[in-house]
């Protein structure tokens, strides 16, 4: 342990402070007085820690010290993620791992707990939309990817439900308008032994989107070896789509689902002759 000299000495921790915090000018230089793995083993006589360290989850106590020491350097989690209805008012949830990445104008966001038993370390997370996304349009429109379904629309401030699984991730996407439906574009008649070319596009998307392929024959059964994923956007995305010289004649159909949402999921009919 380090002692506090000139630096002014934060918090308390079996009777030494956790912090010390050295003032230059308009800077700061905050001194973590402990080895981080430290407060996954926590005695039990440490005060305001012993009891509540474990290896599945970081104490609150010692998750909000890391919180406030990130905020003095004007560091702030862009989601806040907190236990649903949070009666104990804690101000995060802990052994959970949040990634972003930028997709155009979409935001993709996954939730991800590797370890834990989901009625332990909390079944359900409050998701807080970003204060940043005040700026207009202030709204965001928000579609969870691992159910195919739609979140809803939502505010700066506002929140959704997510839940949590164990080694299973969570995934979402925010988007300023609501998700647009796939555009399916290829011939009305196809011949056998052709490959005639189809074209998906997503008309005023801002980013790009997965659209899973599927195409039944005339008797509903799934031509499995037609189906594929295209990654199209407001721009169009083309492939073939190879009919065998055998292939039954009649009525077929070609289904376009988004991956971020079953709800917008297209089906058209073309003709084998």
């Amino acid at each position: 342990m380090v002692a506090a000299a000139g630096a002014t000495a934060l918090g308390q921790a079996g009777g030494e402070p956790v912090c010390l915090v050295n003032r230059v000018g308009k800077g700061q230089a905050i001194l973590l007085n402990f080895a981080l793995w430290s407060v996954m083993n926590a005695r039990s006589e440490t005060p305001n820690l012993g009891g509540q360290a474990n290896v599945e989850e970081t104490p609150h106590a010692a998750g909000a010290l890391f919180l406030d020491v990130l905020a003095a350097a004007g560091v702030e989690p862009a989601y806040r993620i907190t236990p649903y209805k949070n009666n104990a008012k804690l101000r995060f949830l802990g052994n959970l791992e949040v990634t972003r990445w930028r997709n155009g104008d979409y935001e993709i966001v996954s939730l991800f707990r590797q370890t834990g038993l989901r009625d332990v370390n909390g079944a359900y997370a409050q998701v807080q939309l970003p204060e940043a996304f005040a700026a207009p349009p202030a709204h965001r429109f928000v579609y969870d990817i691992r159910h195919q379904a739609t979140v809803g629309q939502q505010f700066p401030g506002w929140y959704w439900i997510s839940d949590i699984l164990p080694a299973r991730a969570a995934f979402y996407v925010v988007m300023k308008t609501p998700c647009p439906a796939p555009r399916i574009e290829m011939p009305a008649e196809v011949g056998r032994g052709t490959a005639p070319r189809v074209r998906i596009s997503l008309p005023g998307a801002g980013g790009l989107h997965a659209v899973k392929i599927r195409v039944a024959q005339p008797d509903g059964t799934p031509a499995e070896w037609l189906d594929q994923a295209v990654m199209a956007g407001a721009a169009p995305a083309e492939f073939a789509l190879p009919m065998a010289f055998n292939d039954p004649p009649g009525t077929w159909t070609l289904t376009a689902t988004d991956v971020f949402t079953r709800e917008t999921e297209q089906v058209i009919s073309f003709a084998v002759k």
